[in-house]
């Protein structure tokens, strides 16, 4: 017989609160978050350098759709920061889902819109 004995380790636990959550990267917001708010701002880089050699603003438009789109990911960090704080894990998610389900056709499908008692369906006897 062996006079080893196991002793769990308090050291070597995950904490069960942080095991399925993003780390926050920049500005207080999730890896996730920054992407989604890189895109945007992409996107509106994308439309200021084509709606600026329309005009005739060539030259500018490239900085100046820098400009707006860092802006824009660093007042969206700061946005998304105040809707998350003091909120539940992906509260805002869900806000934009019940909000894209009430308001845009053809979204209420993918979210339970429903209030009242929710039953089992079993009969109770």
């Amino acid at each position: 017989m062996s006079s080893f004995q196991y002793t769990r380790s308090v050291e070597h636990e995950p904490v069960a609160t942080r095991v399925n959550h993003q780390p926050a990267s920049l500005l207080g917001i999730t890896s996730s978050e920054l992407g989604f708010l890189m895109m945007v701002a992409a996107i509106v880089f994308v439309v200021i350098v084509i709606g600026g050699f329309f005009v005739g603003l060539s030259f500018f438009s490239p900085l100046l759709g820098l400009l707006i789109g860092a802006g824009l990911v660093v007042f969206g960090a700061g946005r998304l920061r105040a809707v998350k704080r003091n909120r539940p894990d992906r509260y805002y998610m869900h806000r934009m889902w019940y909000f894209l389900a009430k308001h845009v056709p053809g979204v209420a499908g993918e979210i339970v819109m429903r209030s009242g008692p929710w039953s089992t369906g079993r009969d109770s006897k």
